[in-house]
């Protein structure tokens, strides 16, 4: 209730897109088209904050500082070049992000914010990355790989029959 008091603006599954230069290959900078929905985005007085519902377990503070879950950086960094309409903010205006949890149970829900970290930072760092992947899978040379950091992922997920992770796992075996 505080959170609608204080909001002079809330937009909710808001389409929004980011254009940027990104490397293709050996080409020169080309433009790249970033586009997401974001669940939600609020425009306060003192600060911005994406918001995304949940109805599972919300990714970590160590997930999204590590770069596993850029959902809501890469929102971020919409936001702050103006990609979504409607909700211009000022450049120096800082822009919180945040997952809450929908539980159906007591609480009815639980949020998981990430105010620790440092959002800009991160935010840079994403697009970064970003930028690096595009350019690596410009070349055809890259493979894709159908887990990255295999170490950290679940040990079973819902696509690893479509890359065929049970035949690729024994060829590797028997080497």
């Amino acid at each position: 209730a505080n959170r609608r008091l204080a909001n002079p603006s809330i937009a909710t599954e808001i389409r929004g897109q980011m254009v940027f230069e990104a490397k293709y290959g050996a080409d020169a900078l080309q433009p790249f088209t970033l586009t997401a929905r974001a669940d939600r985005v609020d425009i306060l007085a003192e600060k911005a904050e994406i918001i995304d519902y949940k109805t599972g377990a919300p990714p970590s503070v160590k997930q999204v500082k590590a770069g596993f879950a850029p959902q809501l950086l890469l929102e971020a960094s919409i936001l702050a070049s103006g990609g979504f309409a409607g909700c211009d903010i000022d450049k120096k205006l800082p822009i919180d992000f945040s997952y809450i949890q929908l539980t159906g149970a007591y609480p009815a829900g639980k949020i998981q914010d990430f105010k620790k970290l440092d959002g800009g930072q991160l935010i840079e760092d994403v697009l970064k990355g970003l930028s690096q992947r595009i350019e690596d899978f410009s070349n055809q040379e890259t493979a894709y790989k159908p887990r990255e950091l295999a170490d950290f992922a679940a040990r079973f997920r819902d696509y690893d029959h479509l890359a065929r992770m049970k035949e690729w796992s024994l060829i590797e075996g028997d080497e």
